[in-house]
């Protein structure tokens, strides 16, 4: 028997498969093209699901930011106004040395590797009920995901490296910090004299303490500003710097200070939100400056009347006519 014509076979699969007038053609299925587009989908799945599980994949640090990362100092002092994303660094930072996994610089504690000693940190807030709140939601965005608070002690328990969080606040008793030595103090607005002098003494041994603020300057006279800001701003004038070159140059042995910035420096703002901070009223124009673009200032002997605002109700005055405040001296209950 002859060999098969395999042409003639072809030429009859192919009659067989024609197209039939009237009826519409199928396309033609590329099963490897729907192994990939699977392939990618559950990719894109994995990846949704591990950023809801760490937040911190997704943080993206901007110029300010990065420089207080790599920033070596013992003490690093955030002070640019409200919205340049104080908190979300020092939350990020604190994260990375629970994990034991520092993306820009490496930590004394790594010397003793993932299994050796664990890491123990602080985090001191104004307010506790503020921190429960608030705070303790921000806070858990960023941390590993493998923890466990602990309500009678105030701390998280990270079981993957042994590290402990601590937190603490002003308005409650904080002495029994006095007896554990830390390897990084977080404070969360400017903490009270007294314990940064208490804390400040924890420098030593192994541990090293390192320690971060992160506040916004409202309150007038700032004992931060005669500690941290002087201190550095002096030392780098020495040198011929103005604060500028002091935030660009950072040459103090001990003292990182990024003392300017706002909501403009946020990437993550829009122009809604730009616009919001710039038409909002202040008290006075200390504090204006202060929120919109950090530093220190003044409060003593400032007028407790937002001049603009005032100033701004002179149209609505007839003309010849007195005006007059009134104050009462029994106020409601």
């Amino acid at each position: 028997m002859g060999r098969k014509n395999t042409s003639i076979s072809r030429n009859a699969r192919r009659r067989k498969t024609a197209q039939v007038p009237g009826v519409p053609s199928v396309p033609k299925v590329d099963l490897g093209e729907i192994g990939r587009i699977a392939r990618l989908a559950s990719a894109i799945a994995s990846l949704k699901e591990a950023i809801a599980a760490d937040p911190l994949l997704t943080y993206a640090p901007h110029h300010g930011q990065r420089a207080f990362h790599t920033a070596p100092h013992a003490i690093r002092c955030l002070v640019p106004g409200n919205g340049w994303g104080k908190t979300s660094a020092m939350c990020a930072e604190a994260s990375w040395w629970l994990r034991k996994s520092h993306p820009y610089q490496r930590l004394p504690v790594m010397e003793f590797g993932a299994a050796g000693r664990p890491v123990l940190a602080l985090w001191f807030c104004q307010e506790f009920r503020q921190f429960e709140l608030q705070g303790k939601a921000i806070l858990e965005k960023y941390l590993p995901a493998e923890r466990i608070w602990n309500e009678n002690k105030s701390r998280f328990f990270f079981p993957r490296t042994g590290s402990f969080l601590y937190v603490a606040s002003a308005d409650r008793d904080w002495k029994f910090l006095q007896g554990i030595e830390l390897d990084l103090v977080c404070f969360d607005e400017e903490p009270p004299l007294p314990l940064w002098r208490e804390m400040r003494m924890r420098r030593r041994g192994q541990r090293k303490t390192r320690y971060v603020f992160a506040a916004t300057a409202t309150s007038g006279e700032s004992w931060m500003e005669a500690e941290f800001y002087k201190p550095w701003l002096e030392h780098h004038r020495a040198l011929g710097l103005d604060e500028g070159g002091a935030m660009a140059a950072q040459k103090h042995p001990d003292i990182f200070c990024w003392p300017r910035g706002g909501i403009a420096d946020n990437p993550g703002a829009d122009e809604g939100d730009r616009a919001w901070y710039q038409a909002s009223t202040w008290s006075s124009e200390a504090e204006k400056r202060v929120r919109l673009s950090g530093g220190f200032a003044r409060f003593a002997g400032t007028a407790v009347f937002d001049a603009a605002a005032i100033e701004g109700m002179r149209a609505g005055l007839a003309a010849g006519e007195d005006g007059w405040l009134a104050f009462d001296a029994h106020p409601p209950a």
